[in-house]
């Protein structure tokens, strides 16, 4: 089974309403060019603009969409989007222990994407996919080699730090720290 996660972005709900200049979005883009037999929607927008755009996409991409309605601080708090999209995830391996996984980049915010990418490089393996107008639909490169010239490493370890974030009293199972030896890069070192 193929499997799409991704976060509905507001691209995607302004293609829904058919808003001029809109387009189709990145979830329908991505729907339409590769073949995917369920499309899991995770959402911070209000619970009825979440079920129109999944309406909407199931009639356009004729395809099963599952909602997962979150709850978000922010659409920028790494710590919740980790902890929502962990646990979706999660829930998506325990009924499909054996599904291609792909998740995509380009709906959400640059925080949605970081944590997907994440993710996808560590504690959940998946095939990675972004979309533009310009571009298409198109897979994402294997490494964490993000900055040219950056030697990256990614550490995995069960600390007491709360997913990307050092918080000495939380018990969750992943920290993530990214170094660099490129200081022109503009990352020397860091916890995310």
């Amino acid at each position: 089974m193929s499997i799409l996660v991704a976060w509905v972005g507001n691209a995607d709900l302004r293609a829904a309403a058919s808003e001029p200049d809109a387009g189709k979005g990145p979830l329908l883009g991505a729907v339409q060019a590769m073949p995917f037999e369920v499309v899991h929607v995770l959402s911070d927008h209000p619970a009825e603009k979440t079920k129109t755009y999944a309406s909407w996409l199931r009639d356009q991409g004729r395809v099963s969409v599952v909602e997962h309605q979150t709850k978000l601080t922010s659409p920028t708090d790494h710590k919740d989007i980790y902890r929502e999209a962990t646990s979706v995830l999660s829930e998506i391996r325990r009924q499909s222990p054996s599904a291609a996984i792909t998740l995509h980049l380009s709906p959400g915010t640059p925080a949605t994407a970081s944590i997907w990418l994440l993710l996808a490089k560590t504690k959940s393996p998946a095939r990675l996919i972004e979309s533009s107008r310009e571009a298409g639909v198109r897979e994402v490169g294997g490494d964490l080699a993000l900055l040219p010239g950056a030697g990256h490493r990614v550490r995995r370890a069960a600390h007491g730090h709360c997913g990307f974030h050092v918080q000495p009293r939380c018990r969750t199972t992943t920290d993530v720290d990214i170094t660099t030896t490129d200081q022109s890069a503009g990352l020397v070192g860091g916890r995310i």
